[in-house]
């Protein structure tokens, strides 16, 4: 979202996902998101499901259990 400057609210709007699950899920209070909630949001995002995973982030070494 900032990258694209989109606020949580502006993303919200561009993918029909409602604010609070947005806010959830930057938040990692929403622990399981579905691939659905993903593509939505990615594709809102203007980037692939595999980009999106493609993430440091998503390195072995950065996930906290």
């Amino acid at each position: 979202m900032k990258e694209r400057k989109l606020t949580q609210y502006a993303l919200a709007m561009k993918t029909g996902v409602s604010q609070s699950t947005i806010s959830a899920v930057v938040r990692s209070l929403h622990d399981n998101p579905s691939v659905t909630l993903l593509y939505e949001i990615t594709a809102g995002l203007d980037i692939t499901l595999s980009e999106f995973f493609a993430s440091p982030l998503f390195r072995y070494e950065n996930i906290i259990d």
